[in-house]
């Protein structure tokens, strides 16, 4: 059900209605911020029918466990009309607890003037219970499970974390307005770096669902452990666990990375990341089957070290698919994505990135026959 007056704000809401995402949109000319439009899939995740919610606002959700750093984190965002992301306790209309990842972000019209607030929750009570097993058999808790580190705009943020010693850079570009690639930067605030790519096999609203749960647990079992293989293990009892041997499956590669240029890299089925400058493939012993296809998956884990100025670039296969001439034979292919690295040798990530994505005249034109993810890391 919509408001009259949501001629800007609904077809944000509507390109993720379909999803098993509950979506909302709040009128922000109203200082009660009142509800104006929720999918069915909020409908469903709370408890509430639309005709019980419209009108009101979202803070209805909140109860006796709901944290109040959490709280005051959505208060500071919206008084600044800015995008944040946090996981809080909400409660069902029948009481029931349940742990909300929650993006909000303003939206904007034709002027740019924000007119409304769009919100994103996302049920990850299975993933933050299992961080609380985890949490009690190390010790290694330090925070409330609601203060972890939460997805951002859904699947490849915008800003990466600044990771001491190291320059990152990351690039997305979407095939279609649902996409399934993802990538993470997860300091931990002891040197270490937990940095992931991946892909959701398929396209749409499925494969962004798959995309975002994987992200999602990697990003929450990394609280924990730093060691790649252990996280992609974890991550994919979770995915089994979710969606069952279903036959959606997810590729990652997942590193962890230390300030002295030291890191741990293990592959469920994605490609190994190249070297910058050169195009070389790093020396990864074993690329491990991908994520959601067998219960008991064992990556192995390669320790590489960087000297200072060297990189490494992890991308998904939607660059090397890219159509370099009109025919639908005609593709990059790994052979070209290195050759095209050793053309922007001694560039910054940012510059090597900027170049990958006017190699061919699809990804020149914004146009990929798949999704494109790219993360360059270099040691400083």
């Amino acid at each position: 059900m919509a408001h009259p007056d949501l001629t800007h704000a609904l077809p944000a809401a509507q390109a993720l209605a379909e999803t098993a995402v509950g979506v909302t949109l709040a009128d922000v000319r109203d200082p009660e911020l009142p509800l104006v439009y929720v999918n069915e899939a909020f409908t469903r995740l709370t408890g509430y029918t639309s005709d019980e919610v419209l009108g009101r606002n979202c803070r209805f959700l909140q109860g006796a466990g709901t944290e109040p750093a959490a709280v005051q984190r959505i208060r500071d965002a919206l008084a600044g009309m800015r995008e944040t992301r946090v996981t809080l306790l909400n409660y069902r209309r029948d009481g029931t607890p349940f742990h909300n990842e929650l993006l909000i972000a303003p939206v904007h019209d034709d002027e740019g003037v924000v007119t409304h607030v769009v919100g994103m929750q996302l049920d990850v009570t299975h993933t933050v219970t299992e961080a609380m097993r985890l949490r009690d058999e190390r010790d290694l808790l330090q925070a409330e499970v609601a203060e972890l580190k939460a997805l951002r705009d859904v699947l490849t943020p915008r800003e990466i974390p600044a990771v001491p010693g190291w320059e990152i850079s990351a690039r997305y570009l979407a095939a279609s307005a649902l996409a399934g690639d993802f990538h993470l930067v997860a300091p931990d605030g002891d040197g270490t770096t937990v940095v992931a790519i991946g892909d959701a096999i398929g396209h749409g609203a499925n494969a962004a669902q798959q995309a975002s749960f994987v992200r999602a647990s990697l990003a929450t079992f990394a609280a924990y452990t730093s060691e790649p293989d252990r996280l992609l293990r974890l991550a994919n009892a979770s995915l089994i666990e979710r969606v069952g041997m279903s036959g959606r499956f997810s590729t990652c590669a997942c590193l962890a990375v230390g300030a002295d240029g030291r890191m741990d890299v293990a592959l469920a089925g994605h490609p190994a990341p190249l070297r910058l400058d050169t195009g070389q493939p790093t020396e990864v012993v074993r690329r491990g089957p991908p994520l959601g296809v067998a219960l008991d998956i064992q990556p192995s884990r390669t320790t590489l070290t960087l000297a200072p100025g060297d990189g490494l670039l992890l991308y998904t296969d939607g660059i090397t698919e890219a159509r370099v001439a009109a025919g639908p034979q005609e593709r990059l292919g790994e052979e070209g994505l290195r050759d095209a690295l050793v053309a922007c040798a001694g560039r910054d990530t940012n510059a090597t990135l900027d170049a990958l994505l006017q190699v061919t005249p699809d990804l020149a034109a914004g146009t990929p026959s798949d999704d494109v993810c790219l993360l360059a890391l270099r040691r400083r």
